[in-house]
């Protein structure tokens, strides 16, 4: 069921927390081990991008008109735990250039902070709280940025780009993105 936070920013069921924390310490060292000083890896574990990536795609077709997928990239997993703030790399805001469709879900969320910010095509800046076993899928075009957390914790999110050959149309609303 989608559920609208914002005409290019939605919501959908994803209950497989409890699936993606058994690749918690794989993601871990992942970042720990990149040598672009980036806490942004891609997650080549085939498990977990075999079991996953349906999913998504699923989700996807059942909402949206789209083309077929012209790639199957892997999952991204991005580690976030600075509660000092002042690194601001990691606030900034940002967009995807590849695919249609930005798709991000998140575990080990943080109780204080942690938040979401997204800024529209009219400069309108609107925010969230993620939520655990919950998905987010937004045109890859939107500007967003992740908000500092003040919970000593190792908040990951994962990424994951749909990209197809026309732009995606709402099968509910009509939107297109």
């Amino acid at each position: 069921m989608i559920n609208c936070l914002h005409k290019y920013l939605h919501e959908y069921d994803f209950p497989y927390s409890d699936y993606l924390k058994q690749y918690e310490s794989y993601i871990l060292k992942c970042s720990s081990e990149n040598s672009t000083n980036s806490n942004d890896v891609y997650l080549h574990e085939q498990e977990l991008n075999s079991y996953i990536i349906p999913k998504i795609i699923q989700i996807i077709n059942d909402n949206y008109i789209v083309s077929s997928p012209l790639t199957y990239p892997v999952l991204r997993g991005f580690v976030l735990n600075d509660i000092d703030n002042s690194k601001d790399e990691y606030f900034h805001n940002h967009s995807h250039l590849l695919g249609n469709i930005n798709v991000v879900f998140y575990i080990n969320l943080p109780q204080e902070g942690g938040g979401l910010s997204f800024k529209d095509e009219n400069e309108n800046i609107f925010e969230i709280k993620p939520k655990e076993n919950k998905i987010y899928l937004m045109p890859h075009w939107l500007y967003h940025r992740p908000l500092p957390q003040k919970d000593n914790i190792n908040r990951i999110s994962f990424n994951w780009n749909y990209t197809g050959s026309n732009r995606p149309i709402n099968k509910f609303t009509g939107d297109i993105w």
